[in-house]
């Protein structure tokens, strides 16, 4: 009993520390361009040549932006996948699997939704996801122990991409509620980017 008020609890932080990530991934949609249209607009008026700046800079920028997305960095191999919880998406496919739906149910849509979702999560290994879908579709849930050790785990996961977001330019810029604290910001960048100072 006491292993199921855990997982209770840790459900519920998963599940708002999910909805602050998916809130700031949206506020951050617009945040960058709205951070690099101010910087570029900024360094227009101080006169401050970005283009020589880049090329004179061009390691330093790359090093800067080397990310996965950019194709920069180190592509990892895949995760070996494993069965881990596998019977909780097993019971999960008997009750929502879409060829057991009934089209003509009101609930459909948001259990062919969960299915998806539920699917997803297996491949990523998203076991916080899977366990909110789990809990909402009433999957009876039998291990607890290792269910809150992986819950803390994606707990963990989701502080540290909240962190990681939050410490970006764009996301201080939209913090920022003074013209003297955008400035500010658009030289730290030009400094910690080409070493730049006015």
């Amino acid at each position: 009993m006491i292993q199921k008020l855990k997982f209770k609890k840790l459900l519920s932080e998963y599940k708002s520390l999910d909805y602050e990530i998916q809130m700031i991934k949206e506020v951050l949609k617009d945040a960058h361009m709205e951070f690099e249209s101010y910087y570029r607009r900024w360094c227009a008026e101080k006169d401050v040549d970005l283009q020589q700046l880049n090329k004179n800079n061009l390691k330093r920028v790359e090093m800067n932006f080397a990310t996965s997305e950019t194709g920069l960095s180190v592509v990892e191999p895949p995760k070996p996948k494993k069965d881990k919880h596998k019977d909780i998406y097993r019971s999960l496919a008997k009750k929502i699997h879409p060829d057991k739906l009934d089209s003509y149910d009101s609930n459909y849509w948001r259990d062919y939704m969960d299915f998806k979702d539920a699917t997803s999560a297996m491949t990523n290994e998203n076991w916080g996801k899977l366990f909110e879908i789990a809990d909402r579709q009433d999957v009876h849930l039998k291990d607890y122990d290792s269910i809150c050790k992986d819950m803390e785990e994606d707990i963990e996961r989701l502080r540290s991409k909240i962190e990681k977001e939050k410490s970006s330019y764009s996301w201080k810029l939209y913090e920022c509620e003074s013209e003297e604290c955008k400035e500010n910001l658009v030289r730290s960048f030009l400094f910690q980017l080409f070493r730049w100072r006015e």
